[in-house]
């Protein structure tokens, strides 16, 4: 049995969250306490960035060769800088995209308890230790 588990709980957040509340008892009962909770957001991509990047100036150029027009440094600069702006106000906007990881350790129950007396391990439902005679209250 692992004693470390990690489950992954996606949706927004709400939906995470909720689907996360309502496994807690199934893991509790199994052994499992939550220990760590993390949001984990999808932003776009970096790889896809990279796409859109390439794509946009492919077709800055594609209008530069049939239309006749020079586009200067600063119009280029000021292009990708648009291009950025779009991009971080996606990534904002779907930002609540995404789900909650939790990181659960297996924790037994136990079934065994220390005599206080002669500190001798006993079963957990005794009432008198078997060792010293000591009575639990």
């Amino acid at each position: 049995m692992e004693t470390i588990l990690v489950k992954h709980y996606t949706g927004n957040e709400e939906t995470a969250f909720k689907a996360f509340q309502e496994d807690v008892p199934q893991m509790l009962f199994e052994g499992y306490s939550p220990i760590n909770q993390q949001k984990i957001s999808t932003p776009l991509g970096c790889g896809l960035c990279i796409l859109i990047y390439f794509l946009f100036f492919f077709f800055l150029t594609w209008i530069k060769l049939n239309s006749g027009i020079s586009w200067g440094f600063a119009e280029f600069i000021l292009s990708y800088i648009f291009l950025t702006s779009l991009i971080i106000l996606y990534n904002s906007l779907t930002k609540n995209r995404g789900g909650l990881m939790v990181t659960y350790e297996y924790r037994p129950k136990k079934k065994e308890k220390t005599c206080s007396k002669c500190a001798e391990t006993v079963k957990l439902d005794a009432k008198l230790c078997r060792y010293c005679g000591y009575f639990f209250t």
